[in-house]
């Protein structure tokens, strides 16, 4: 409450409500809505769930009620269809190790191992997700809640070190006046997504100090997202206007500025 969330759409109030006011609404909030679950867990997965996330994605599923309303966006309902439809076991994997930008949904890798965390999602989707839970069956026949099903599915994350494509090199200061009149309107001058045309646009620019982005985007990742742009988003092909050196500099800018400084 104090300090925020980073990379999420919790802002600190330490500078308008005082400690005594931060400890007091800390304490509201766990005597009326943070309430022991009642869930009874019947597996690694099942207890972990039951600590950390029953209390806003709710002991069915659908979303815990005062989160539903209180916050925006709300959390993500297992139960909807089109999400099970839509969510793979790799995406929940990453959401939970690395939360989601803008949301109230924070990283859990600094709290809870990679195995523990394949237990949590397992346990998700094992519950809650029966359409995920079909079309995981020809990999993982019985999609148990046990290591071995984690080893199955080891998830892996882009390597760091990769070049860009071509033998490209960037160059970080020609990079870095690319990224300030052409970038940080919108992603921001320290590249936390808040530049000055970001209030205007949804969805909102990337977060490049968020968690999720510094884990997966290496420099190929940069140099495709800025050639080819976002489809449904402000994010244009920049690959219409810069040639590719210039696609390596602003890159390699945001790589070393932001990415991995």
């Amino acid at each position: 409450i104090a300090e925020g969330v980073p990379g999420t759409a919790m802002s600190g109030w330490k500078s308008r409500l005082s400690a005594a006011q931060v400890l007091a609404l800390a304490e509201f909030i766990q005597s009326n809505f943070m309430l022991a679950s009642q869930l009874k867990p019947t597996s690694p997965g099942a207890k972990i769930y039951a600590d950390y996330c029953s209390v806003c994605h709710g002991e069915s599923g659908r979303g815990a009620m005062w989160s539903r309303n209180g916050l925006s966006p709300p959390p993500i309902a297992f139960t909807d269809e089109s999400k099970q439809l839509s969510l793979s076991r790799d995406h929940m994997i990453d959401a939970v190790s690395y939360g989601r930008p803008e949301t109230a949904m924070t990283g859990w890798k600094s709290r809870l191992s990679d195995e523990q965390i394949a237990m949590v999602v397992d346990y998700v989707i094992g519950s809650f997700m029966p359409l995920l839970v079909a079309s995981l069956e020809p990999q993982n026949p019985d999609h148990t809640d046990t290591p071995d099903a984690h080893a199955e599915h080891n998830h892996t994350h882009s390597n760091m070190h990769q070049p860009f494509p071509g033998d490209l090199t960037g160059d970080l200061k020609r990079g870095a006046l690319l990224y300030e009149f052409n970038c940080s309107t919108c992603h921001g001058e320290t590249g936390d997504g808040r530049g000055p045309r970001a209030y205007f646009i949804n969805p909102k620019p990337r977060n490049f100090l968020h968690t999720k982005s510094r884990a997966s985007l290496d420099r190929p990742a940069l140099f495709q997202a800025v050639s080819k742009g976002k489809l449904r988003s402000e994010m244009p092909a920049w690959e219409k206007v810069f040639d590719e050196q210039q696609i390596a500099d602003v890159s390699e800018y945001v790589y070393r500025t932001f990415i991995n400084p």
